[in-house]
């Protein structure tokens, strides 16, 4: 599908890739709940140490922290806002017990990561990190900086024994996308040798949909290459990663062609190109039902997409009555 894409759309960083031994499928449905701590001081550094437990767990502990959303913010006295990010926890092993954390986010993060450097650096050799670890301080970052140290941090889990899950390569996208750093995500799944986390479809989609909001062609065009690499269908071949891709390339294209750049014309060839894509697969498929317990709404972000490539499109003279006529019966089949 990309074979042809001109000089000026490929990335600037060469992919490095190896294949995973076996084939990535796309999560399941993620059903979630806060990730908990004790009220009492005491037991929640008693659970916090159990981050480092050596212990056997499964998947489920990367999908505990998908639906915890952002942390509420903790009042104190009349109202009034406490400094810092703060969140609501749930106890692990009792649902019904609530209460707020009193240690604010920045701190625990910065503690939970400097016990994860020692541990993972060989500084401290008496504990081990614990799966669970990971999705609880990827959690807690805050800020964009944060999710860098925590990309950074990842070789050295590259090299443990227990190794990543899809679920983790999904969590990792999401958390980027809600920070708008999709670039460490391309930085991570286009070197897999360094970091060893496998991109499942869910994950592909998500970061494509982030990048095209952006208007990054160049990294639209490298993860579209990683699909087959990753052993997921061409992105070509799957609407909404093809929508995703196709409103990347199309995000800053100038209408008039004494305006258009070198990569702006590049980026309209390949548009066209697939455009007879793009209409067999509006003729063949629908949208289907999200499958990543409502974390992103893949019908709600394929369909906007679809809007915003048929206008650029008509920037371009391409006028496509059939794609007009195709979102038009998605709406009305949604709100029936």
């Amino acid at each position: 599908m990309l074979s042809f894409i001109r000089p000026a759309l490929r990335p600037a960083v060469a992919i490095r890739h190896v294949r995973p031994h076996r084939q990535v499928q796309s999560l399941r449905a993620l059903h979630v709940s806060p990730i908990g701590r004790s009220k009492q001081p005491a037991r929640a550094a008693a659970q916090e140490e159990d981050l480092f437990a050596d212990e056997d767990e499964d998947d489920d502990l990367f999908s505990e922290a998908l639906d915890a959303g952002p942390p509420p913010k903790m009042t104190t006295g009349a109202g009034a806002t406490a400094p810092g990010p703060t969140e609501e926890y749930v106890h692990v092993g009792n649902p019904n017990r609530r209460g707020p954390a009193t240690v604010p986010t920045p701190v625990r993060f910065n503690r939970l990561y400097g016990f994860m450097e020692d541990v993972l650096s060989g500084k401290d050799k008496t504990r081990k990190v614990s799966k669970r670890a990971w999705p609880r301080l990827l959690s807690l970052a805050t800020t964009e900086e944060d999710l860098e140290r925590v990309v950074d941090l990842m070789p050295r889990w590259r090299r443990q024994p227990q190794g990543w899950t899809p679920a983790w390569g999904y969590y990792l996208a999401l958390q980027c996308h809600g920070k708008k750093r999709p670039d460490l995500t391309v930085r991570v799944f286009g070197d897999r040798p360094k970091y060893g986390v496998d991109l499942s479809l869910d994950a592909a989609r998500l970061v494509l949909l982030s990048l095209a909001e952006r208007g990054a062609r160049a990294d639209a065009v490298a993860v579209a290459a990683l699909y087959p690499l990753y052993f997921l269908p061409p992105a070509s071949a799957d609407l909404s990663s093809l929508a995703y891709l196709l409103r990347a390339l199309l995000h800053d294209v100038a209408p008039a062609t004494a305006d258009q750049t070198d990569a702006d014309r590049a980026a309209i060839d390949v548009a066209r190109g697939l455009l007879p894509t793009l209409q067999q697969l509006t003729e063949q498929n629908t949208l289907e039902p999200e499958r990543n317990g409502g974390a992103v709404d893949v019908r709600v972000h394929t369909a906007n997409s679809l809007v915003i490539v048929r206008e650029k499109y008509a920037g371009i003279g391409e006028e496509m009555q059939w794609l007009e006529d195709w979102l038009k019966s998605h709406s009305e089949q949604a709100q029936q």
